[in-house]
C-alpha cells in the first residue's frame, strides 16, 4: 500500500514538473511575440566602470545566429539571399514554441495568464525576464524536452524539437548574462574576480564571455558549492575547477577562490 501511494505522488510531481516546463514554453512563446524581447535585446544596463557598449554588441552578435539558425528551413528559405529582419524570426520563433507547447499540453486546457509572459509588481523589466528565463530553469527545460524527445521517437505523437530546444538553450544564456552584467551575483570573490576582469579593456568581448557571466554565475546564484574558477588572461574563457587543482597564476590563466 505504502509503495502504492509513493507511485502515485511520484507521478503526481512529475505531472507538476511537467507542467511548469511546459508552462515556461508557452510564456517563451508570448516573450518572443511581444515587444519584451525587443526591449531586453536592445538594453544595455551595465554596473560596470567602463564602456560596455561593445560587450553588448558581442552578445547580440551571437544570439542572432542562433536565434535565426532555430528556425524551421522553410521559414529561412523563404528569404533567398537576404537578412532576415530580427523581427521576423522573433515571430517565427513565437510560432514555433507555442506549437511545441500545445503538442504537449494544449493551450485551451490553461488560463490564459498562465501561458503569458508579463512584468509582475514589485519585480524590475530585467528581473521578471530573469525570474521566468534564467539560465538555469532553461538549462533544465531545455533537458526536460531532449529526454521527452528520446522516450517518445517511436510513438504517433512524436515531435523532434531540438531547433526549439537550441533556443532555449541560448535565451537562457543572454538573460542570464544581461542579468549578471546589471545586477550582482551575492558572491563576494565572485564579484571581485569580475570586477578584475573587467579592468581589462574588452577582455570579454574576445572568446565566451557566456562562460563567465551566464555558466559561471548561474553556479554562483545556485547552492551548488564551487572551490575554485580557472579564466585566460587573454579573453573570455573559464573553467570550474576543484581547490586541489589551483595553480599559482601564470602568463595563460588566473585563478580564484570561491
Amino acid at each position: 500500500m505504502d509503495t502504492t501511494i509513493s507511485q502515485a505522488t511520484d507521478s503526481l510531481d512529475q505531472a507538476a514538473i511537467s507542467q511548469q516546463h511546459v508552462l515556461t514554453v508557452y510564456k517563451l512563446s508570448s516573450f518572443f511575440h511581444s515587444k519584451h524581447f525587443l526591449t531586453l535585446f536592445y538594453s544595455e544596463n551595465y554596473r560596470f566602470g567602463n564602456d560596455g557598449t561593445a560587450l553588448f554588441e558581442r552578445l547580440r552578435s551571437d544570439l542572432y545566429p542562433q536565434l535565426k539558425c532555430s528556425c524551421h528551413y522553410d521559414f529561412t528559405n523563404s528569404y533567398p539571399g537576404r537578412a532576415i529582419p530580427l523581427t521576423d524570426i522573433t515571430q517565427q520563433l513565437s510560432k514555433q514554441l507555442f506549437i511545441l507547447a500545445n503538442s504537449i499540453l494544449p493551450a485551451n486546457q490553461l488560463k490564459r495568464e498562465d501561458k503569458i509572459f508579463s512584468v509582475t509588481r514589485g519585480n524590475t523589466f530585467l528581473q521578471a525576464i530573469f525570474v521566468a528565463f534564467n539560465f538555469t530553469i532553461m538549462s533544465s527545460l531545455r533537458a526536460w524536452l531532449g529526454e521527452r524527445d528520446r522516450n517518445t521517437r517511436l510513438s504517433s505523437s512524436y515531435t523532434e524539437c531540438f531547433r526549439e530546444r537550441n533556443v532555449i538553450f541560448e535565451i537562457g544564456k543572454f538573460v542570464e548574462s544581461m542579468y549578471t552584467l546589471a545586477y550582482t551575483t551575492q558572491s563576494p570573490r565572485f564579484e571581485q574576480m569580475l570586477k578584475d576582469l573587467f579592468s581589462t579593456p574588452d577582455y570579454f568581448v574576445g572568446g565566451y564571455p557566456a562562460d563567465i557571466l551566464a555558466h559561471d554565475a548561474a553556479l554562483l546564484r545556485c547552492t551548488d558549492p564551487v572551490d575554485a574558477i580557472r579564466v585566460r588572461r587573454q579573453h573570455a574563457s573559464s573553467k570550474i575547477i576543484t581547490k586541489h587543482e589551483m595553480q599559482a597564476d601564470n602568463e595563460n590563466f588566473r585563478y580564484y577562490r570561491l
